[in-house]
């Protein structure tokens, strides 16, 4: 994968905050962005995501596709969606890892990619997880 540089990497980072914002909306946690151009030659970033449960999966990588393809992104290979335990979203600049909270934390992706720089996101502050006391940062 050829690099890119200037408006079109704006546009990349701009699809990443997309993607953020997408699992954000499901409640997904422990979202975040690491820039992994330095370290690969076949894509730009990972972003990370954590779900509570299979249909919780389901739930992020739906709306994160769905409103990817709201900005004309289309995967160009969705893998793992038949079990919903860890599905990779393959969208060629970036790749989306959506996982059950154990996977996440059996595979270590963060560690793994630890020479990587991290994205800055533009979430609001919420727990790394959110619990049933949580309930109402959503009904505001």
């Amino acid at each position: 994968m050829q690099k890119t540089s200037g408006e079109q990497s704006e546009s990349k980072w701009a699809d990443v905050q997309t993607v953020a914002d997408a699992a954000f909306d499901k409640k997904g946690f422990g979202i975040c962005a690491l820039d992994v151009t330095e370290l690969l030659d076949y894509t730009d970033c990972f972003v990370l995501v954590s779900g509570r449960t299979e249909q919780h999966v389901k739930a992020l990588w739906g709306n994160i596709k769905k409103k990817c393809a709201e900005s004309d992104l289309s995967p160009l290979l969705v893998e793992g969606d038949d079990h919903n335990r860890w599905v990779l979203m393959d969208y060629g600049h970036f790749m989306v890892h959506v996982f059950i909270d154990s996977v996440r934390q059996l595979y270590e992706l963060e560690r793994l990619w630890a020479d990587s720089v991290r994205v800055e996101l533009d979430l609001p502050e919420v727990p790394d997880e959110f619990g049933d006391d949580d309930d109402d940062f959503w009904d505001e």
